[in-house]
């Protein structure tokens, strides 16, 4: 921790971690040049603009977290002139990531990687570092989701750990931050409990992780976008499950607890919320499905409580982007029955008159959304009463911007209480006219992702689109659009 941050006050010195404090909100010019022993480094929240010659010549860093939300601003190349931005790993707010990519110089430290997104619940922080280089012996084999255990480590569940070196010098992925790696990149998670604590559970996308757990360390390969690490420790309650599904810790289950868990999924975490109570389906995550759980709960006068098969079978079609006079239309072609969904939209941050409206479905379903940052939109949906969205083909969303759009981490809850989860999709706005000339009498129709939306059969001189609804199409590798 460095409270003397002068310009050029610690070049050419041979620090290995250097944590920022948090006054600070400008990065000297020169103030760690050619610090080519420095491995590690920690900026703070309230961060602005990082100066020339900064972290010039820092060739050996490979562990960067920065907390600040919106990117500082990196005055000019030679700040980070010398970095290997290839090989460093960067812990970033989730929330933050697309401003960091569109951010000048920040971007070639995130873009074109996977990602392990950090929650942690209870007393206790989680520390990074880079893996790749050759673990030893045997006994460092990967199982599963790359996990590392020992046969020593058998029986070890909730051990604090026992680090090798002191624990000041790691860099540290807050709550709410995610790693970017080099794809396919090892990443070494510490997890720490605090004083006293112990690790009650951990789990990455879902699937438990304790019995790969060595010591408080945990190693993951990052093999795909958007992994998530979850990691409940004792202290403030959380592992006092009295009731499923009381999250608040009152004493019963409500329309409270639904309430407080729809502010968790939209990152307004309520004062108390007991993260056990809430993963009702015990996936290591908490999302619309859990409403789903505890409205039926609340329904049902808690006898119907039940854990949904995770490989139970569903026939949803893929979600739609489609294009309508008033912006987009999200669209959902599916044989089951949903009762809810949730979705981040990410938004150009200068585009004008953007705005989320729930199509009228003829149910009771609600929707909550959230701005977290910049163009990054949380939207919620579901039924008081887990009513079902009918079969088949059916609007949901009107998504109303101007300028490109994406929608990612989007999952639907189907009736029996499973989840469903989607790629990304992405759209933008084209100037193609109707189409009036096609004369072939069977037409497949595509989405602009490519799935085949459906077979169009017309007479001849007839417009073969003419039953379509409003949206951007692919036909014989053209893209065209129906107004």
């Amino acid at each position: 921790n460095t409270e003397s941050m002068g310009e050029y006050s610690l070049q050419n010195t041979p620090l290995e971690y250097v944590k920022v404090p948090a006054p600070v909100e400008v990065l000297p010019k020169g103030v760690l040049k050619n610090c080519k022993n420095l491995e590690s480094l920690s900026l703070p929240a309230n961060l602005k603009s990082v100066e020339a010659e900064a972290l010039t010549g820092c060739t050996a860093l490979r562990n960067l977290s920065v907390e600040a939300i919106e990117p500082p601003v990196i005055k000019e190349k030679s700040a980070i002139r010398g970095i290997n931005t290839d090989l460093c790993l960067i812990s970033i707010p989730t929330q933050s990531y697309r401003a960091y990519v569109l951010a000048e110089y920040w971007g070639q430290f995130v873009q074109m990687r996977n990602d392990i997104a950090v929650e942690t619940v209870g007393n206790g922080k989680i520390g990074f570092e880079s893996a790749d280089e050759e673990e030893e012996g045997e006994e460092a084999s990967y199982a599963r989701r790359h996990g590392r255990r020992s046969a020593a480590a058998r029986g070890r569940r909730g051990a604090a750990p026992q680090l090798a070196e002191d624990e000041d010098s790691l860099t540290y992925a807050n709550n709410g931050s995610s790693v970017y790696v080099p794809k396919q990149g090892k990443v070494r998670f510490y997890i720490i409990p605090a004083e006293g604590e112990e690790i009650l559970s951990a789990t990455l996308d879902g699937e438990d992780i304790m019995p790969y757990i060595v010591d408080g360390v945990y190693v993951a390969t990052a093999d795909k976008r958007n992994a998530k690490l979850v990691v409940v420790f004792s202290g403030s309650g959380q592992g006092s499950v009295g009731l499923q599904g009381d999250v608040n810790g009152d004493g019963e289950v409500s329309v409270t607890d639904v309430g407080c868990v729809i502010n968790y999924i939209l990152e307004q975490i309520p004062e108390t919320f007991i993260y056990a109570a809430a993963d009702m389906n015990s996936d290591g995550s908490i999302s619309v499905t859990d409403v789903g759980f505890i409205i039926n709960y609340i329904l049902n006068d808690g006898a119907a409580f039940c854990r949904a098969e995770h490989k139970a079978t569903y026939s949803y079609g893929e979600p739609m982007l489609m294009q309508d006079t008033n912006g987009y239309v999200l669209t959902l072609d599916g044989a089951d029955a949903f009762i809810g969904f949730q979705m981040d939209i990410f938004v150009q941050e200068d585009a004008d008159g953007y705005n989320v409206r729930l199509k009228d479905t003829g149910t009771d379903h609600q929707m909550a959304c959230r701005r977290l940052a910049g163009g990054h939109y949380r939207v919620v949906c579901y039924s008081p009463n887990n009513e079902t969205f009918q079969k088949g083909l059916t609007d949901l969303l009107t998504l109303a911007s101007e300028g490109d759009m994406t929608v990612s981490n989007i999952r639907f809850t189907t009736e029996s209480l499973n989840e469903v989860c989607f790629d990304d999709m992405s759209a933008t706005p084209t100037g193609i006219a109707n189409v009036t000339d096609l004369k072939t009498n069977d037409i497949k129709v595509y989405t602009l992702e490519g799935q085949l939306y459906r077979t169009v059969h017309a007479r001849r001189g007839e417009n073969p689109l003419k039953e379509l609804k409003p949206g951007i199409y692919l036909i014989n590798e053209r893209k065209y659009i129906v107004k």
